[in-house]
């Protein structure tokens, strides 16, 4: 087995389970996975902000405190 048979989707939907956790407890925001591979952060279904990928997620938890 080499590192290309690697699958990635687990730690990727470990990354995102946890994204979604810490967002969630740090206020109330709601992390959704679009059909084109995009995220939306949302909050209280007041503010939404869409984020192109986990590494714009996890910025973007960090900025809020949530990581």
């Amino acid at each position: 087995m080499s590192a290309s048979d690697v699958d990635p989707a687990p730690c990727r939907d470990k990354l995102k389970a946890t994204l979604q956790a810490k967002l969630a407890l740090a206020g109330g925001y709601v992390l959704l996975e679009l059909s084109d591979g995009s995220f939306m952060v949302s909050r209280w279904n007041l503010l939404s902000r869409p984020l192109p990928d986990l590494y714009a997620v996890s910025r973007f938890a960090e900025q809020v405190g949530a990581v």
